[in-house]
């Protein structure tokens, strides 16, 4: 019978990966298809076939090599992100020339309020689930997408946090959306006709939309962002 072929993985980084995602032993076991002991064996020597690093690299949406290493101590020089400066005006142009195509009704897509509170509902749940200091620290990165930071320490603790804040922006973007429609209910119930048009219905939609721009706009470039300067560390 022919040997399966042996590869290694850093147990290290396993471990903090399959904690970044949330995920037990049993449930990186049941996502991968492989067994629990087997899982278990893997984050205690690194010692995998190549078929089960494949798998466990699938699951955690990373490559094979990504596990080869441990997180680098130290992240970031210091330079500046050109390329992330022109995405980002790129994207504030883009946005700005949709609202000035409907400058007669600027309310369409501008309601401070509405985004007021998507943004405090991300950041009151996420306060409330990674704490005050990591929640902080972690929306302080947003100034690595213009400039690397300088030998900064514990760059990978701000993952969890980020991807956590990433779900609650789809959270409260639902939240939100169903407080306006359940609102534009109850003063339609008090008109004449007793009824909701489907333009209020179609309006509330507003605070999912600015959910939407929060997480894809921002908060998952910026995950990236710190992912991108994990991986070229090695």
């Amino acid at each position: 019978m022919q040997e399966a072929v042996k590869s290694n993985l850093s147990p290290t980084k396993l471990k903090s990966m399959r904690v970044e995602n949330g995920w037990s032993q049993e449930k990186l076991a049941s996502v991968t298809g492989l067994s629990l002991r087997t899982i278990q064996r893997i984050e205690k020597d690194g010692k995998c076939s190549v078929e089960s690093k494949l798998a466990i690299a699938a699951a955690l949406n990373m490559t094979p090599s990504e596990l080869l290493h441990d997180y680098p101590e130290k992240v970031g020089d210091g330079t500046l992100n050109y390329g992330g400066m022109v995405g980002l005006l790129s994207i504030v142009g883009l946005c700005s020339l949709l609202v000035a195509w409907e400058w007669k009704n600027p309310e369409i897509f501008i309601n401070p309020m509405n985004a007021l509170f998507i943004g405090l509902t991300v950041f009151g749940l996420s306060m409330m689930s990674s704490g005050f200091k990591a929640t902080v620290n972690a929306f302080g990165t947003i100034i690595w997408i213009f400039k690397q930071p300088q030998d900064q320490l514990l760059v990978q603790a701000h993952l969890p946090v980020l991807r956590r804040a990433l779900v609650y922006c789809y959270t409260a973007g639902v939240i939100w959306t169903l407080t306006e429609v359940v609102e534009a209910g109850f003063y339609g119930s008090q008109t004449s006709n007793n009824s909701m048009s489907l333009n209020d219905i179609l309006f509330s939609m507003q605070s999912l939309l600015y959910a939407v721009m929060l997480a894809e706009f921002l908060i998952r470039p910026l995950m990236n962002r710190i992912t991108w300067l994990l991986s070229r560390q090695h």
